[in-house]
């Protein structure tokens, strides 16, 4: 029997687990990441991760920084047994297709560098869904934003973010992206859960999936009703 000890954070698909037994470890890319876009030399800051992994599986993230970039390394943790259980049945552990979504807040290590200046925020991406590919083959990293580190004190706090996200226009022309992995819930039920309306939609088209780059943050007055926005800065 394998004895598992778990710690749960509320609202956040994110469970830390140990266990008797050896687990096996598979990388994990990400469809859309959140962070503040300014921070303070050497203090710690929360990064917004939502992506896929096995469903029975244990997430865990690391971060790799180097002197151009901070990197997410998330991974999950596979049960030592050959089989799980995934909605009632129990099915190979190394089976690609059975999945799970993850919507997790983790911690990032403070940065220091000598002197005030951007660090890319990176992360690798595995996008639509848990595709298929060769089990050695690496997954591709993509940069998402950038992070400012200060010396001193820090301005104003705003939200980058980017990554995959599905776009569509409600009944009155307003545009909201809710960021990959949209999960078994409908378009509508997702937009109030975890979209976000795009302040400045890049042209009229009612539905697109796209790799976008941006903000969150409070414009002066509401828009379309939403208090927080997303900024586009580029759309791929």
């Amino acid at each position: 029997m394998t004895r598992t000890c778990r710690l749960a954070r509320a609202s956040v698909a994110l469970i830390l687990a140990c266990t008797e037994a050896p687990a096996r470890i598979s990388t994990l890319g990400v469809n859309w990441v959140e962070w503040p876009a300014d921070v303070r030399a050497a203090d710690s800051f929360s990064v917004r991760l939502v992506g896929y992994m096995n469903c029975q599986s244990h997430l865990m993230v690391s971060f790799h920084a180097d002197l151009s970039a901070i990197t997410a390394e998330p991974y999950a943790l596979l049960p030592p047994e050959n089989t799980v259980v995934c909605d009632g049945s129990e099915v190979p552990v190394d089976v690609g297709a059975v999945i799970s979504p993850f919507d997790a807040i983790v911690v990032a290590p403070g940065l220091s560098p000598d002197f005030t200046r951007p660090f890319e925020v990176r992360a690798p991406v595995e996008y639509p869904t848990a595709q298929a590919r060769p089990a050695a083959a690496p997954l591709p990293v993509r940069t998402f934003g950038t992070l400012t580190v200060h010396l001193d004190a820090t301005p104003a706090i705003r939200t980058n973010a980017g990554g995959y996200v599905s776009a569509l226009r409600d009944s009155v022309d307003c545009l909201f992206i809710v960021p990959a992995p949209l999960g078994p819930t409908t378009f509508a039920r997702q937009r109030l859960l975890n979209g976000y309306l795009v302040e400045n939609p890049p042209d009229t088209t009612v539905f697109w999936d796209g790799f976008v780059r941006g903000y969150l943050y409070t414009p002066p007055s509401p828009v379309c009703g939403q208090a927080r926005v997303f900024h586009m800065i580029s759309r791929e």
